[in-house]
């Protein structure tokens, strides 16, 4: 006699034997007597007309009435870490983030970066800019496009970072 603890559909333990004193009584409602003739081990799948299917031919019809969407475009997020590096110097820090799919070893999923209307352009996931300060605060205008498996991103991140100006000394007032 084999029993298997049925879960959603799929059997995820087996036991040789009755389960009634190795389980709590709560837990024995997922456990069922199952034919031993076919060979059922964890992974199979019983169907809605109560037949057995092995986990592979149980992925292989899922897919099929199941396809997997192709995906989509990618989205394109801007993580910043702003530093001041001394009075009179501030860096910037730009990474790239791409949502959805995409694969850093695939020289096409690429960050493209537009930073001060091209000052600088990189295809780097991760940016660093220095900015040199002066007497007024500078807005820096940033964009970044990604392409991913499902294509190009739709929108460009955008962002507008502020490089904060210069220290005043009380000898320039």
């Amino acid at each position: 006699m084999t029993w298997a603890k049925i879960v959603e559909g799929e059997v995820v333990q087996i036991f040789d034997g009755d389960p009634t004193g190795h389980w709590h009584p709560d837990a024995l409602v997922l456990w069922e007597d199952v034919p031993d003739d076919i060979g059922i081990a964890e992974g199979w799948h019983k169907k809605e007309d109560g037949t057995w299917i092995n986990g592979e031919q149980y992925q292989i019809d899922n897919l099929a009435a199941n396809p997997i969407p192709p995906p989509g475009p990618p989205t394109a997020i801007i993580q910043q870490q702003l530093i001041d590096v001394d009075d009179s110097t501030t860096k910037l820090i730009l990474t790239a983030i791409i949502g959805g799919e995409y694969d850093l070893e695939d020289p096409a999923h690429i960050p493209t970066w537009n930073i001060n209307n091209g000052e600088t352009v990189s295809n780097d996931f991760e940016v660093t800019v220095q900015f040199t300060k002066t007497n007024q605060n500078q807005t820096i205008p940033i964009s970044l496009t990604v392409v991913g498996s499902g294509g190009d991103c739709e929108e460009p991140a955008t962002l507008a970072v502020v490089i904060p100006h210069a220290a005043v000394t009380p000898s320039q007032v």
